[in-house]
């Protein structure tokens, strides 16, 4: 007979350790390195939301200043990106700045990535519904399900 497995402090801050890894990209490590594929990806989809800005700029704002959209890998890390957006003037967000962790896995784009909100005063701001107080990003099932049970306090 197997003997039963100690449950303590120490295992159950393990699992929280292990858990927040999962999910969170500023504690993820990509244990597989990104293939080039990933990378070249990447790399393309930054170029795009770039294109996307100044098309923004150009053709819809005319002259008047950019918008706050600034996107940045890391220096030692292309899976790992930052970004910065700043509140739109004229709304509750005017003259925020809200920085993104972003962490694209080896297996990107088949595999989307994992986005934190770090502009959340260690966890006692939440701008919107769609983000725990930790900063994680509810995804699209995560969303569907708090509709259907109407809880958003988590």
């Amino acid at each position: 007979m197997e003997s039963a497995k100690e449950v303590g402090p120490s295992s159950l801050q393990h699992f929280l350790s292990q858990s927040i890894a999962s999910w969170d990209p500023e504690h993820q490590v990509n244990e597989i390195p990104a293939s080039s594929y990933c990378i070249r990806r990447i790399t393309k989809d930054l170029c795009s939301i770039c294109k996307y800005v100044i098309k923004i700029y150009i053709l819809i704002l005319d002259s008047k200043p950019a918008p706050g959209i600034c996107v940045v890998p890391d220096n030692e890390d292309m899976t790992k990106i930052y970004a910065l957006i700043t509140g739109p003037f004229d709304t509750p967000y005017e003259g925020g700045f809200f920085l993104f962790l972003i962490r694209c896995p080896p297996e990107y784009p088949l595999m989307p990535p994992k986005v934190k909100l770090m502009t959340t005063g260690n966890g006692t701001v939440r701008f919107n519904p769609n983000f725990y107080s930790n900063g994680k990003l509810l995804d699209n099932q995560e969303v569907t399900a708090k509709l259907k049970r109407r809880d958003f306090d988590e």
